[in-house]
Parts: C-alpha cells; sequence; structure tokens
C-alpha cells in the first residue's frame, strides 16, 4: 500500500489528454495535438523545449453511475505552476503553485451531468508576467537552471466520496524510547451527528493500537499511543499503517490510511542522533531529475534502482534539492531506510506575494508529506536564494520568525532556515549548522582542508554579522555540500534509439561551454588525447578515478574532524550536463562505487601526508587516526602496511603519526 490510500471509487486521469498551447514565443501548429499526463509539454513537443505560456488540458469524462449521491473531487497532485480548473469550459477552481496538491469538489459545478469536458489550464509565467505573478516570483526553483517546466507533472484522479468524509487528514509521528505516538488532525465535510472519527494502527495487518479522536464542528484532532513500537532508520526500516475511519452510527463511511514509522531525530549535544544513538550522516544532493521526462521518474523502477544504488554506495541522507517530490519518492525512502532532507523551492525575488507563496507551500507540504518516517530535516532557503540576507534587514527579522513558525509544525524534525556557502549567506536561526564550500583537486586540497578545520571548530562565517543571529552554540556541524566533477561513459545514456538525448546542447553556456555535452568524441580526437587515453571510454574511466581520488581526500578531510556529524556530497546522479554526480543520468554507478561504500562507514580509519607525490628513498611522515560515531573503544588498534613495512598502532584521541620512507616501485598505497 502506497503512503496514502483509502476506499473511495477513484477513476485515474492519467494517459492522454487533447493539448493546446498558447506562449508569447512558442506556438504549436493546429491540432489536435495529445499529451501524455503526468509528464511536462517540454519534454514531450520539442518546438516547445524552453517554453512558457499557458498549456490547455482538456478531457471528456463520463461520470460512473454508481456515483450518484456522492461528493466527487478532482485531485491533482501537481501542476505547473497556476492552474484554473474548468467544468464544460467554466472556471470553477483556481491554483497559486506548482508543488501541493489541487483538491477541487465538483460536485454543484456537476450536478444534473452524466459526463462533461474536463480542462485544467496550466500557466507557466514568463519574465513579463504572463498569468497571475511573473517568473520571478513564482516558486519556481531550479527550472530557471536546468530549463523551465510547465503543465501536469504529477498524478490526477476524480475521487467519489461519501457526503460525509474526511476532507484533510494531517499524521504526526513522536516516540521516547519504544513509546510511539500519533496525532492526527483534520477536518471534515460536515458534521453529521452521531460520527465518531478511530483511529488504527496496524503492522504488517496486525493491531497494534486504537484510539478516538475529539470531533468539533467540522475539525476532528486524536492521539494513540503504542507501547514497544520497532522504530525507524536505515538499518531498520519498520513502517506501520495509521487508518482514519470515519464513523456515522458506529458504521465506517470513510476512511483513509498513511503509511508512517517511529524514528527520533534529533540534533543535540553537537551531534546529530537517530533514536538515541549518534548518526553519521553520508549524504548526496539529489535533484531528483530524470531522463524523458525531467521532474519525475520514467516508471517506479528506476527511481528504486537509483535508492537502492545509493544504499549500496553507503549513502544513509538524500538531500531533496528545492523541489517536492512526488509522493512515490517518499514512499520508496520509507522502504529503503534513507533519511531525506527536503528544501522548499525557491523564488527569485521575495516580493509580498512571494513570501505568502513560501509559508503556504511550506504549510501544506507539512499536511501532505509529513507523516513520512523517511522525512527529517526541512530547508526554507538554499544559499540565500530569492532573500535578501545581506542587504535587508526585514528579510532577516521574517526569516527568523518563519523558522520559529516551521519549528512549531514539524516537532518532530529538524529545520534549516538558509542552508549557506560563500560568499554572504548565512544562518539565523537553525537546528544544523551546516555549511557548502566547494574545492578542486589536488590543487585546492590544502584549502579544502583549512575551510573543515575552521568549520569543525565553529568559526563564524556560518551566521549573520549583523549581530541578530541567534546560535545555541551546540547545532551539529554538517557540510551540506561539497563534491567534484567526473564523466559517464556517453554510451550508457543515449536515448534508446541511440541518438544524443535533447539536453546534449545544453550547458554550452556554462564555465565557456567546459561541460558542453555534444560532440565529446569530436572534441576529445581533436585535442589529441587518444595519444594519452587510448579511446573516450578510457578517458572517462580515468576522469571517473580522479573524481574517486578527490572525493575520497576530501570525505577524509571532512572525518579527520570529529566535531562534524556528517556530509552532503554533489551529487547523487548526473543532471543534464552537470556530470558530477555518483551515477550518470540513467542510473549506472561510477566505476568507484564499492570504494566509495568502503569510506562510508562507522569507523573509518585514515591515513593523511602532507604530499601524494614522493620521490624514492624520501622521508616523511603520516597521521593515522580512527575516526567514528564516539570515542574510539578502549585497546583499538590500527594494522597498516606501505610497500613492504607493516605495523599497528594504538588508537586514540589524537593523530598517530607514523615515520616512513617512500620505497622503490610505483603507486604504493598507504
Amino acid at each position: 500500500m502506497t503512503a496514502s490510500a483509502s476506499t473511495r471509487a477513484r477513476l485515474s486521469l492519467d494517459g492522454d489528454w487533447e493539448f493546446s498551447f498558447d506562449g508569447p514565443t512558442a506556438s504549436l501548429d493546429e491540432g489536435p495535438h495529445c499529451i501524455r499526463s503526468p509528464g511536462i509539454w517540454q519534454s514531450q513537443f520539442p518546438q516547445l523545449r524552453n517554453a512558457a505560456g499557458t498549456g490547455r488540458y482538456r478531457r471528456r469524462l463520463a461520470i460512473p453511475p454508481d456515483w450518484r449521491g456522492c461528493a466527487i473531487h478532482l485531485v491533482m497532485e501537481g501542476v505547473f505552476h497556476e492552474t484554473t480548473v474548468l467544468v464544460d469550459e467554466q472556471p470553477v477552481a483556481r491554483h497559486g503553485d506548482g508543488w501541493t496538491t489541487i483538491d477541487v469538489d465538483l460536485t454543484e459545478a456537476l450536478a444534473g451531468k452524466t459526463e462533461f469536458r474536463l480542462g485544467v489550464d496550466a500557466v507557466l509565467p514568463d519574465e513579463a508576467g504572463l498569468g497571475a505573478a511573473a517568473l520571478g516570483e513564482t516558486l519556481a526553483a531550479k527550472q530557471d537552471w536546468y530549463g523551465l517546466q510547465g503543465g501536469v507533472w504529477k498524478p490526477a484522479r476524480l475521487e467519489a466520496r461519501p457526503l460525509q468524509h474526511i476532507a484533510e487528514l494531517a499524521i504526526q509521528t513522536l516516540c521516547e524510547g519504544s513509546r510511539g505516538r500519533v496525532i492526527a488532525r483534520g477536518a471534515l465535510s460536515r458534521a453529521p451527528d452521531g460520527a465518531a472519527l478511530r483511529l488504527t494502527l496496524r503492522r504488517d495487518g496486525a493491531v497494534a493500537g486504537q484510539a478516538l479522536a475529539a470531533l468539533t464542528v467540522g475539525a476532528f484532532e486524536g492521539e494513540l499511543v503504542a507501547e514497544g513500537v520497532a522504530l525507524w532508520g536505515p538499518d531498520a526500516p519498520n513502517l506501520y499503517e495509521i487508518e482514519a475511519a470515519l464513523l456515522v452510527d458506529g458504521v465506517a463511511v470513510d476512511a483513509l490510511w498513511r503509511t508512517i514509522g517511529f524514528r527520533r531525530f534529533e540534533a543535540r549535544e553537537g551531534r546529530l542522533h537517530l533514536n538515541g544513538e549518534p548518526f553519521q550522516m553520508f549524504g548526496a544532493l539529489d535533484q531528483d531529475w530524470h531522463p524523458e521526462q525531467d521532474c519525475r521518474p520514467p516508471h517506479p523502477e528506476f527511481l528504486e534502482q537509483r535508492f537502492r544504488n545509493a544504499r549500496a554506495m553507503g549513502l544513509n541522507t538524500l538531500r531533496c534539492h528545492v523541489k517536492i517530490p512526488d509522493n512515490l519518492y517518499f514512499d520508496t525512502a520509507d522502504r529503503l531506510g534513507l533519511v531525506v532532507w527536503l528544501d522548499m523551492p525557491y523564488c527569485e525575488y521575495l516580493t509580498p506575494r512571494a513570501r505568502g507563496s513560501v509559508r503556504r507551500v511550506f504549510e501544506r507540504s507539512v499536511v501532505e508529506h509529513a507523516h513520512h518516517a523517511s522525512l527529517c530535516i526541512w530547508t526554507l532557503f538554499n544559499e540565500g536564494w530569492g532573500i535578501d540576507l545581506d542587504d535587508n534587514p526585514d528579510d532577516r527579522v521574517w526569516l527568523a520568525a518563519l523558522f520559529d513558525e516551521a519549528k512549531a509544525r514539524v516537532p518532530g524534525s529538524l529545520v534549516v532556515d538558509n542552508s549557506p556557502c560563500f560568499p554572504r549567506n548565512y544562518h539565523l536561526k537553525t537546528d544544523i549548522e551546516d555549511f557548502h564550500w566547494y574545492n578542486g583537486f589536488p590543487h585546492q586540497s590544502a584549502a579544502f582542508q583549512a575551510t573543515a578545520h575552521a568549520f569543525a571548530r565553529r568559526a563564524a562565517f556560518a551566521w549573520s554579522p549583523h549581530g541578530d543571529a541567534a546560535p545555541r552554540g551546540d547545532e551539529p556541524l554538517v557540510c551540506s555540500e561539497f563534491g567534484v566533477w567526473g564523466l559517464p561513459h556517453v554510451s550508457d545514456i543515449l536515448d534508446p534509439d541511440g541518438a544524443e538525448p535533447w539536453w546534449f546542447e545544453s550547458g554550452h553556456d556554462w564555465n565557456l561551454g567546459a561541460a558542453y555535452p555534444h560532440g565529446v568524441a569530436t572534441r576529445f580526437r581533436d585535442a589529441g588525447l587518444a595519444r594519452v587515453f587510448g579511446d573516450l571510454d578510457s578517458f572517462v574511466d580515468a576522469a571517473q578515478e580522479f573524481q574517486f581520488r578527490a572525493l575520497k581526500a576530501q570525505i577524509e578531510a571532512l572525518r579527520w574532524n570529529p566535531e562534524i556529524s556528517g556530509y552532503v556530497i554533489t551529487e547523487l546522479n548526473d543532471v543534464q550536463w552537470e556530470a558530477n554526480g555518483l551515477m550518470d543520468a540513467r542510473n549506472h554507478p561510477r566505476r568507484f562505487a564499492d570504494r566509495l561504500a568502503a569510506l562510508q562507514t562507522p569507523w573509518l580509519a585514515i591515513a593523511r601526508v602532507a604530499r601524494t607525490s614522493l620521490a624514492e628513498g624520501e622521508s616523511f611522515a603520516a597521521e593515522v587516526r580512527l575516526v567514528g560515531p564516539h570515542a574510539a573503544p578502549a585497546g583499538a588498534r590500527i594494522a597498516w602496511r606501505f610497500g613492504a613495512a607493516c605495523g599497528e598502532v594504538a588508537v586514540g584521541a589524537a593523530p598517530v603519526e607514523l615515520a616512513l620512507i617512500a620505497p622503490r616501485g610505483q603507486g604504493v598505497r598507504l
């Protein structure tokens, strides 16, 4: 069962719709045209690849005869970005963001009809203000980076509900030790006499607890307590099902389910903790971008494989970057035991209208998704995008207040106000003191280590310099973005017919075309690199090997500082021309996947040397230490080997120095 289900009759609206398009800079020829839903128009019509405008979806529907006497609702889980719903060309509802669910009661509009023409006008604003807002104050997030996205991008359906039904259900879980609490709040379509709302907790079909919620006029709130619950975590993703059933005179007339888990994700004593134990975060930034459909996976198995690859590489956390993903994302993370760190989508200009959108999208996202056990961290802003932290004191006051509001809404999770980077953006109030920095390898290795060392000692650069920050001083430290580039094997990412994907023509305006994919084989040949590497695939292998060396050095630099609770690698998979993934766009892991997993373990022995290139017979020093979630166990020792030399050293809090001599030979490893 998915994380959200019900007993209600449903009619899926996924599939083919009639489609037309109005836009200021692009158009379709005379129709009729057909569009697949869910699916953005940019991925289905080449002439609309970069088009803002209005996509007009139309579909004739027959109302099932057995739906008479029911409330008929349209549910659309996500439409980019401003939506008007029409019945027989008459507007019946409007919705103002592309991330949260549209739920429209069509009962009155459909009175007396046996069939109707459903319309959805999806507006992707342009910079001139097409629609109610300009693109710059729309929460479009990285659609200004990877390309515009418009249209119906999440599943849609019609539902037949009892006239007396649960109109909204929000679930929160909390636990203390092995005692779990489920808090259910929501609204009813109407408050019938003789009604009750029953909460039932099940695990693998067996009842684990039951309680009644208190009903008021049109609303309810209840709590269920269960003893001895099995906790959720990456190593044991134990899940339960909570049912909310509306009873009228003792008979269930409506019911909704949510899949939940019990866990305690905390920030205390300078560390992250999960279920009372220190949690070392091994994370990756996830743009949640996919081939073919861009904004959602082509099928559930594709996302399943991507997440399983992540677990196999030793990752325990995904930072879903500046978007609200499809429900499938959270369902899969719940099952596979991946912590999700969710960034809110952003706008370019924080106008009063945009402020309202930020608050509303966060609040609705909590209602829709906070029941997921995997969803442990929420970020309100990223790198100061769309908010003027440095020059606008009012924005800083507003963000600090928004942080307090957010904390009150997700008491079982952590909140980050702004996930900062150099230069000049920072924290005001946060549960996690995180920071981003990027350095090349090997020429900037010293700079990366120096920043890690300063960050571990709570450098001032993470906080507002304006005297209005409120650090507690014990926030867990996380390097929430770092990484380096590699390359994918081109043959692995071509379209099924062997053609280049459309995005091979993107990226030419980034860093003077350094990442431009089209013609890579020709450029490899013209640069004479075959004399060094043999062929393009061997060159890619070398690039991936270099990517691993750089990641290894940077991961070890972070873990060398035990004050740092974890990190987030940029990024999980390549996105279009961004070739810095741990996988390519089609889920093929880099050649170093197994070796990366060996670095992402609770305990790690690290050897640090000042230089990695040495002359034969040269004397040098190596520092070795054992790092882990807490102090090393008494009597712990590290066995080491360098060429023909070997030995053992006792480990403690401080590094141990070894005096070594570079032997004859090549490629000797410590």
